[in-house]
This record gives structure tokens, sequence and C-alpha cells, in this order.
């Protein structure tokens, strides 16, 4: 699955959970199911998501200078 996507976020994101979750259990010989799915894919949308504006300005250092 890391071949295919490159951990690209779009990717993963495109992939979606149903697809994704096969090669998780495979891959991790049935330890990893729909929730790991589910993290990876949330995750991925959370990379995506723009960064609120409150946000952003406790990011920035020494906003001063």
């Amino acid at each position: 699955m890391v071949e295919k996507t490159r951990t690209d976020p779009h990717a993963l994101r495109r992939l979606g959970r149903k697809r994704l979750t096969a090669p998780l259990i495979r891959h991790s010989r049935g330890q990893w199911r729909e929730e790991h799915a589910e993290r990876i894919v949330n995750a991925a949308q959370q990379t995506l998501s723009p960064v609120p504006a409150a946000s952003a300005e406790r990011i920035t250092p020494n906003p001063g200078r």
C-alpha cells in the first residue's frame, strides 16, 4: 500500500477506508482492521485541512521580528 500511495494524503483519502482495510489486515496479520484504516484516512484528511487562523497565529514564533 505504501508503495502505491507513497503515503500521499490525497491518495490515501481517495483509496478510502474500505480499500485500505484489506491490505492492513493482510500485512499486519490481522492485528490492524477497520478502525486503523479509519484512523489513517482521518489523519490524511487532517493533513489536507487548512490550519485555522487562530492556530496559525499561535504557531508563528516571534511575530514581532
